[in-house]
């Protein structure tokens, strides 16, 4: 997860995913980041019922990775998008 708090209205970022579970977001970022495009979860901080009305959490890119990040997401939820098994093994040998 970045370190570095990113403005909601940053017009150099664009909203390619947005979900009601913050977790599915967390996972799609995770994954982005893993990729090599810098990934960013807004809004996961306010309260249940102010997100719920805002439309959840908003997954957020730079506006110039948007199209490969929102290829990959269809990728991912796809399933054709997998873990190797040396990932999740820790590395393998």
């Amino acid at each position: 997860m970045s370190d570095h708090p990113i403005p909601a209205d940053d017009e150099s970022l664009v909203t390619v995913e947005q979900s009601l579970d913050p977790l599915q977001v967390e996972t799609l970022r995770a994954w982005l980041e893993a990729e090599g495009i810098p990934a960013f979860a807004v809004d996961r901080g306010v309260n249940q019922v102010a997100s719920i009305a805002g439309g959840g959490v908003r997954l957020m890119v730079p506006r110039e990775v948007a199209d490969e990040a929102r290829r990959l997401i269809a990728l991912i939820k796809s399933g054709q998008l997998a873990a190797r098994d040396d990932d999740v093994k820790g590395g393998g040998s």
